[in-house]
C-alpha cells in the first residue's frame, strides 16, 4: 500500500489542505505546533477510524473549520489507485471507497477520475486493503511515536524484554498484564519464606486455636473465689463513681477560674472608664466623621483661594511686561506666501549646479562616443547621420544567416569526424572477426578417439537430425531384443506387469530426451543464423547446455531400462514352472496383450532389420558406421553399450559446438562488412553536405560586401559590427539632444531666481541689516524676518489670553472666599449644639466619644467570654472565687484538685481492670461455651484455607497456560526477528553491536558488541535503547507483515540520536523504503537534512507558518544545503 495524496477537509487546525505523499520517503518538517502530529493523527483516523468523544486530544475536531475528516488517495500492490473518504458525520465514519481510473495521465487528481463508491464495514477494509492488520497492531508497529520511545526508558530488565518482545502480538501486553496480575494475587496468597500472607495467617490461626482448645480448665473452688473478688469489685466500683465526678468537676471549675480571673479584672477596668466618661454619649454617632469632612473642605477652599491670589499677581505682570509691532504682523500673511517658495528656490539653485556639472558630463560623452564612431566624425556629421529600422533589421537578418551557416558548417565537420572515427572502429572488428574465424578449431575432444566415431561434414542442424535418428534406431533395436528374450523358453516368461515395467522404463525417458535436443537444434540454428539478434550468445549457451542436459537423460533413462529389464528376468525366472505349465494355453493371448498395450507389436522387425536401421542412421552421421555399430551394441546381452554411447554423445555435442562458433563467427564477418558498407555511404553524403556549407558561406560574405559598397561602409565591418556603430550614433544623438535641454532648463532657472530676490527685498523694508542680506541671501533674509514675525505675534497672543486668565481667576478668587463663609457659618452652629466654645474643646469630647464606643464594645466581649456556656449557678461559684481568692491561691486550689481527681481516676481504673480479668476468667471456666466457640472460629478458618488453595490452584493453571502460549510465540517467531533486529541494530550503531540477544521475557532483552562482550538492556544509554527499541519494532514490523505493506509513520524518533547513527538510521530507513511507504515527522533541521542525504527519491513537505497554505513538497536533489552530497 502507497498513499498518493491527502486531501483534508477539517481536522485539528488544518482545514482545506491538499498534501502530496506519492513518494517511497516522505520526510514532513516544521516548528512545534505546525501540525505534524495533527497529520500524523489524520492519516492514523483515515485507515482506522474516529476516536470516541471521550478522548478529545485524539479525535482533533476541526478548530478552523471544514467537516471533520477528509480524503486519502493510495495505490494496492497492484498498482490499482483508490479513493478513501471518512468523514465523521456521514456514514458513522465508515471509509468509503473509489477506484481511481487513472485516464488523463496527469499527475493532479480530479474528482471525475474515480469510479462507483463502495461504503464498507471496518472489518472489511481492513481485511481488504489492510491485509488484516488491526488498530492495536498498526499502533504498535507501523505507527510509532516519540511517546512510544520514552517509555523504554522507564522499563528495564525483565520489564524491557516482555514490553518489547512482546510488540508483536496484538493481546502481548494485555496478556503480560494479565500475568503480572495473576502473579501478584498468587503472591498475596501464598510466598516461600513468607509471613504475611493470607494462607500462611489461616494456618496460623488454627494452630492458636487448637493450642487454646487443649489449654482449657474445670475447677469450682477456683469458679466460688472468682465469685467473691468480683462482689468486692463491685462495691468499690460503686463507691468511686460519685467521687470521680464530683472531682473532675472540683478541677473543671478551679481551671476555669484561674483562666478566666483576667478578663474579669479587665471587665471591672473597663466598667469604671465607661462610667467616667458616660458626658460623651450625647453626640451624634458620626460626629466624628461629619467634623473631619468639614475641615477638610475648610483647608482645601483655603489653598484653592491662595493659589488664585498668585495667579492673578502673575498674570497682571506677565501683561506688563509684553510689547509688538503691528506694522509687521501685517506682513505675516505676504512673509509666509513667500517663504513657501523657499524650497523651491534653494533647490533650483542646487538644481542648476547638478545640471552644469551634467552639461560637462554629456559634453565628455558626446565626444567619446563620436571618436569611437570614427576619429575623422564631427558633431556636424553626426548630426546628419540617418539610421533607418528597415537598415538595422538587414544587418540582423545577414548576421542571424551567416550564425546558421556556421553553425551547420560546424555541426558537419563534427559528424564527419564521428564518421571516420566509426569507420575505423567498424574496420578494426572485421579484422578482428576475419582473424577468430581463420583460427577456430575443432577440440581435440570430438576427434574420435582411434578414428571409429570419425563423423560426416554437417551443419549443426543436420547433425542435431542425425543423432536423433541414431538415438530413436538403437531405441528400436533394444526394444526388439527385450522381446525376443521375453519369447525365449530358456530366458523364462514374464508377466504382464514386468514387461509394463520394462517398457515404460525404456520408453517414459525417451520424449524427454528427444525435445530437450530438439529444443537445442533449433536455439543452436537460430543464434547461428543470427535471427535473434543481440540474443544469440545466450541463445547458443542455451542450446549448448539444453543439449547437454537432454543427453545425460537419454543416458540415464537407457541405464535405467537396463535394470529394470534385469530384474523383470530375474522375476521371469522365479516364476518359470507355473509359466511354462500353462504356456500352451495363452500364447495368443499374450500376444493380444502386448499389442493392445502399446509393448511389441506382432509385426515387429526382426533384429537384423533393427541393426539395418542403426546403420543406416549411422550412415548419415559417422564415416564408418559399421565400425561404430559394433562398438555401440552388445548382441549377447542385448543392449547397447553405455560408455560407447556416451563418448559419441560427447563428439556429437563437441562438434556441434565447433560448428556452431564457426557459423557465429561469419554470420559476425557479414554484420560487420554491412556496417562498415553503411559508414562509408554516411561519410561521403557528409562531405559532399560539407562542401555545400562552405560555398554558401562563400556566397553570403561576398552579398555583405556589396551591402556595405552600396552604403559607403568600410568593407571591413562585420554585421555585429555595423549594429554596434549605429548603436554608437545613436547613443550620441541621445547624448545631444539631453545637452539641449539641459541648457534650456538653466535659463529658466536663473530668471525666476531673480525675481524671488527683488520680492524678498521689498518685505525686508525697514529693516536695514536683513534688507542688505536679502540682496545675497534672500532666503535667510526671509527665514531671519520670520523668526522676529513670529516672536511678536507670539507676544500679542499672550497678551490676549493673559486678560482673559485675570478675569477668569478674578471670578473664581469671588466664588472660593464666599463658600469659605458659608463654612464658617456651618461650624460655629455644630459648636453651638455641642456646647463648646472653641474647635479645641469640640474635638476633645469627639475624641471621647470614639473612647467610649471602643470601650463599650470590648466590656461586650468580656461578659460574652465570662457567661459563654456557664449556668447562673456556676457564675455564681466562679464569682466568689474571683472575689474571695487571688491569682496564688485559685493555682494552688487547682493543683491539688488535679492530683485528687487523678488518685480517684487511677484507683477507679485498676478495679475496673480487676474487674475484667475476673470476668475473663469466669468465661474461661464456662468451657462447654468456650470451647464452642473455639470450634466455630476454627471452622470458619479452614473454610476459608480451602477457599483460597482453591484460588491458588486455578491462578497457578492460568499462570502455566500464559506462560506455554507466550512461549510457543516466542519459539515460532523468536528466530527471525532476532535476525532481522540484529542486522538492524548492526546498521544503527555503525558495527558496534552485533547481535540481539533474547533468552524470553524472564530473562529481557540483551546485546551483544562486536568483541564478544553482551550487556543488559537496562545498562544501554537512552539513545542506544532506542535504538534497539526501534530495531526490534521494524524486526517485528517486518515479520507480522502480510500480503499489504502498509506504510510506517514515524514521529521524530531520531531526536536523541547522534550524527553518525543519524545518518546510519537514513541509510537503514532508505533500504526499508524499497519494501514500504515511510513517512517521518520531525521539527528539528538536522534530522532532515540527514533524511533527505541519506534516502534516495525522498519528499519533503515543509508544514512552516507561511508556508502552511501551499505544504511545500520539495523533492530531494541528493545535496545538502550547504552544498555537501
Amino acid at each position: 500500500m502507497r498513499l498518493i495524496e491527502a486531501r483534508i477537509d477539517g481536522y485539528g487546525e488544518l482545514n482545506d489542505r491538499s498534501i502530496g505523499l506519492d513518494a517511497p520517503v516522505i520526510v514532513v518538517y516544521g516548528p512545534n505546533e505546525a501540525g505534524k502530529s495533527t497529520l500524523f493523527g489524520y492519516l492514523r483516523t483515515m485507515l482506522y477510524g474516529f476516536p470516541r468523544r471521550s478522548s478529545p486530544g485524539e479525535r482533533h475536531e476541526p478548530a478552523g473549520g471544514g467537516r471533520h475528516g477528509g480524503r486519502l488517495v493510495f495505490a494496492d500492490a497492484q498498482g490499482r489507485g483508490f479513493l478513501l473518504e471518512r468523514y465523521a458525520a456521514i456514514a458513522g465514519g465508515k471509509p468509503k471507497v473509489k477506484q481511481w481510473q487513472r485516464d488523463n495521465g496527469e499527475k493532479r487528481l480530479n474528482d471525475t477520475e474515480f469510479g462507483t463508491e463502495r461504503v464498507l464495514e471496518q472489518a472489511a477494509w481492513e481485511g481488504q486493503f489492510l491485509g488484516g492488520v488491526q488498530e492495536r497492531l498498526y499502533r504498535q508497529l507501523f505507527a510509532i511515536t516519540l511517546s512510544e520511545l520514552m517509555e523504554v526508558g522507564t522499563l528495564s530488565g525483565g520489564e524491557l524484554g516482555r514490553y518489547l518482545y512482546q510488540a508483536g502480538w496484538e493481546e502481548g501486553r494485555a496478556v503480560a498484564a494479565a500475568e503480572k496480575r495473576i502473579q501478584a494475587e498468587m503472591d498475596e496468597l501464598f510466598k516461600p519464606k513468607g509471613t504475611n500472607q493470607s494462607l500462611i495467617g489461616y494456618a496460623r490461626t488454627i494452630e492458636s486455636l487448637d493450642a487454646e482448645l487443649r489449654g482449657l480448665e474445670d475447677g469450682i473452688d477456683r469458679f466460688n473465689e472468682l465469685t467473691r473478688e468480683g462482689e468486692t469489685t463491685e462495691r468499690e466500683l460503686a463507691a468511686l463513681e460519685g467521687a470521680v465526678p464530683a472531682a473532675e468537676e472540683r478541677v473543671r471549675l478551679l481551671r476555669k477560674a484561674v483562666k478566666a480571673r483576667p478578663i474579669w479584672l479587665r471587665g471591672i477596668q473597663l466598667r469604671a472608664e465607661m462610667e467616667r466618661l458616660s458626658g460623651a454619649g450625647h453626640l451624634a454617632a458620626d460626629a466624628s466623621s461629619v467634623w473631619d469632612d468639614l475641615q477638610g473642605r475648610r483647608e482645601l477652599l483655603k489653598k484653592e483661594a491662595a493659589r488664585l491670589r498668585k495667579e492673578l499677581e502673575q498674570a497682571e505682570g506677565g501683561r506688563r511686561s509684553l510689547s509688538y509691532d503691528d506694522t509687521l504682523l501685517a506682513r505675516g500673511d505676504e512673509l509666509e506666501a513667500t517663504l513657501q517658495g523657499a524650497e523651491r528656490i534653494r533647490g533650483l539653485s542646487m538644481q542648476v549646479s547638478e545640471w552644469r556639472v551634467e552639461l560637462e558630463s554629456l559634453d565628455e560623452v558626446i565626444a567619446k562616443l563620436v571618436t569611437a564612431i570614427s576619429p575623422e566624425w564631427t558633431e556636424r556629421q553626426l548630426r546628419e547621420l540617418m539610421v533607418t529600422v528597415a537598415d538595422k533589421e538587414d544587418v540582423r537578418d545577414v548576421r542571424e544567416r551567416m550564425l546558421v551557416m556556421h553553425r551547420k558548417e560546424e555541426k558537419l565537420e563534427a559528424e564527419c569526424e564521428s564518421m571516420q572515427a566509426r569507420h575505423l572502429e567498424a574496420q578494426a572488428l572485421l579484422e578482428e572477426t576475419e582473424t577468430a574465424l581463420r583460427l577456430e578449431r575443432l577440440p581435440e575432444s570430438a576427434a574420435g578417439g582411434d578414428g571409429i566415431y570419425s563423423l560426416l561434414e554437417l551443419t549443426p542442424t543436420g547433425l542435431a537430425q542425425a543423432w536423433s535418428s541414431v538415438d530413436e534406431a538403437l531405441r528400436a533395436w533394444e526394444l526388439e531384443r527385450a522381446r525376443q528374450q521375453s519369447a525365449s523358453p530358456s530366458a523364462g516368461a514374464v508377466t504382464k506387469e514386468e514387461v509394463i515395467e520394462s517398457s515404460v522404463a525404456r520408453t517414459s525417458w525417451l520424449p524427454w530426451g528427444i525435445s530437450g535436443l530438439g529444443a537445442a537444434s533449433l536455439l543452436a540454428a537460430g543464434s547461428l543464423a543470427g535471427l535473434l539478434g543481440d540474443l544469440s550468445d545466450g541463445a547458443l549457451a542455451a542450446a549448448l547446455l539444453i543439449g547437454g542436459a537432454s543427453a545425460a537423460l537419454l543416458v540415464a533413462g537407457r541405464l535405467s531400462a537396463d535394470r529394470g529389464a534385469d530384474r523383470a528376468k530375474t522375476r521371469g525366472k522365479s516364476h518359470r514352472g507355473s509359466r511354462l505349465a500353462g504356456r500352451s494355453g495363452k500364447s495368443g493371448n499374450n500376444r493380444g496383450w502386448s499389442a493392445a498395450t502399446g509393448g511389441i507389436p506382432d509385426s515387429a522387425e526382426t533384429a537384423s532389420a533393427a541393426e539395418e536401421r542403426i546403420v543406416r542412421a549411422l550412415g548419415l552421421l559417422v564415416k564408418d558406421p559399421s565400425a561404430v555399430l559394433g562398438a555401440l551394441i552388445d548382441r549377447s546381452a542385448g543392449r547397447t553399450q553405455p560408455e560407447a554411447k556416451s563418448a559419441l554423445l560427447t563428439i556429437v555435442g563437441a562438434t556441434g559446438d565447433h560448428l556452431a562458433r564457426k557459423e557465429r563467427l561469419a554470420s559476425r564477418m557479414d554484420e560487420h562488412e554491412a556496417r562498415l558498407s553503411r559508414i562509408r555511404a554516411m561519410l561521403d553524403e557528409r562531405e559532399a553536405a560539407l562542401a555545400i556549407a562552405v560555398a554558401e558561406i562563400r556566397q553570403a560574405a561576398a552579398e555583405w560586401r556589396s551591402w556595405l559598397a552600396a552604403r559607403a561602409l568600410p568593407e571591413s565591418l562585420s554585421p555585429t559590427a555595423a549594429l554596434e556603430t549605429f548603436e554608437l550614433a545613436e547613443g550620441a544623438m541621445d547624448r545631444l539632444r539631453q545637452y539641449d535641454r539641459l541648457s534650456a532648463k538653466i535659463a529658466a532657472a536663473d530668471r525666476e531666481r531673480s525675481d524671488y530676490v527683488r520680492h524678498a527685498v521689498a518685505l525686508c523694508e525697514g529693516y536695514a541689516e536683513w534688507r542688505r542680506q536679502a540682496a545675497q541671501d534672500p532666503v535667510l533674509a526671509l527665514t531671519l524676518l520670520q523668526g522676529e514675525y513670529r516672536r511678536q505675534a507670539a507676544s500679542r497672543s499672550e497678551e490676549l489670553s493673559l486678560a482673559a486668565q485675570v478675569a477668569k481667576t478674578t471670578e473664581q478668587l469671588s466664588h472660593a472666599e464666599s463658600a469659605l463663609s458659608i463654612m464658617g457659618t456651618e461650624i460655629g452652629g455644630l459648636l453651638e449644639a455641642a456646647g463648646a466654645a472653641t474647635e479645641e474643646q469640640y474635638e476633645t469630647a469627639l475624641h471621647n466619644r470614639v473612647r467610649l464606643g471602643e470601650w463599650e464594645g470590648e466590656y461586650s466581649l468580656v461578659q460574652i467570654e465570662l457567661t459563654a456556656g456557664q449556668s447562673p449557678e456556676r457564675l455564681a461559684q466562679l464569682e466568689a472565687l474571683w472575689t474571695t481568692c487571688d491569682e496564688l491561691v485559685l493555682e494552688q486550689s487547682l493543683r491539688e484538685a488535679e492530683l485528687e481527681a487523678a488518685r480517684l481516676s487511677e484507683l477507679q481504673q485498676s478495679w475496673l481492670e480487676r474487674r475484667g480479668r475476673v470476668k475473663q476468667a469466669m468465661e474461661h471456666l464456662t468451657s462447654a461455651e468456650k470451647r464452642g466457640e473455639l470450634l466455630s472460629k476454627r471452622s470458619m478458618a479452614v473454610s476459608a484455607l480451602e477457599a483460597d488453595s482453591s484460588r491458588y490452584a486455578v491462578l497457578s493453571v492460568s499462570r502455566a497456560l500464559i506462560r506455554a502460549t507466550r512461549k510457543k510465540f516466542e519459539e515460532e517467531r523468536q528466530p527471525s526477528v532476532l535476525r532481522h533486529a540484529s542486522a538492524y541494530m548492526r546498521l544503527l550503531s555503525e558495527g558496534r553491536y552485533v547481535r540481539v540477544l533474547a533468552g524470553g521475557p524472564e530473562a529481557g532483552i540483551g546485546i551483544e558488541r562486536k568483541d564478544g562482550i553482551a550487556k543488559d538492556s537496562g545498562l544501554l544509554s537512552r539513545g542506544t535503547a532506542e535504538q534497539l527499541y526501534l530495531s526490534m519494532r521494524l524486526a517485528l514490523a517486518r515479520e507480522a507483515t502480510g500480503p499489504v505493506k502498509l506504510p510506517m509513520l514515524l514521529d521524530d524518533l531520531f531526536v536523541n540520536f547522534d550524527r553518525a547513527r543519524l545518518h546510519a538510521a537514513s541509510a537503514l530507513m532508505n533500504e526499508i523504503a524499497s519494501e514500504r511507504q515511510i513517512i517521518l515527522f520531525t521539527c528539528h533541521e538536522h534530522v532532515r537534512d540527514a533524511l533527505l542525504a541519506g534516502c534516495r527519491d525522498a519528499v519533503t513537505v515543509d508544514m512552516t507558518p507561511q508556508l502552511a497554505t501551499t505544504f511545500l513538497s520539495v523533492r530531494n536533489s541528493g545535496t545538502l544545503p550547504d552544498g555537501g552530497s
